[in-house]
């Protein structure tokens, strides 16, 4: 399903979460901040993304992605910095699959 000519708002969240993703993947950032970048995702296309982001992160790319949602973090994160109140509460390796 082409997205080319579609205007923004028919998109799904996801699609523009997506699309959001791959435009700043585009701009080749030292780091890549994603902050709640599975909202609006069904289970798919979550695993789908985080899969791809694991990836990037493998290979080089440095990633902060910022979440609630804890099965991303048991699923993906390696290492954790735990907030609440504004302010870090505890900070460590998870061991999950990625790095950093």
């Amino acid at each position: 399903l082409s997205l080319r000519h579609r205007p923004t708002r028919a998109l799904s969240v996801g699609e523009q979460q997506r699309i959001a993703l791959a435009a700043t993947l585009s701009m080749y950032p030292a780091l890549l901040v994603l902050d709640e970048p599975t909202v609006g995702q069904d289970w798919q296309h979550l695993s789908r993304v985080m899969d791809f982001v694991s990836d990037l992160n493998r290979a080089g790319q440095t990633v902060l992605l910022i979440t609630h949602d804890r099965r991303l973090v048991e699923r993906y994160a390696g290492r954790v910095w735990e907030m609440a109140g504004g302010r870090i509460q505890g900070a460590g390796g998870y061991g999950g699959q990625g790095d950093e």
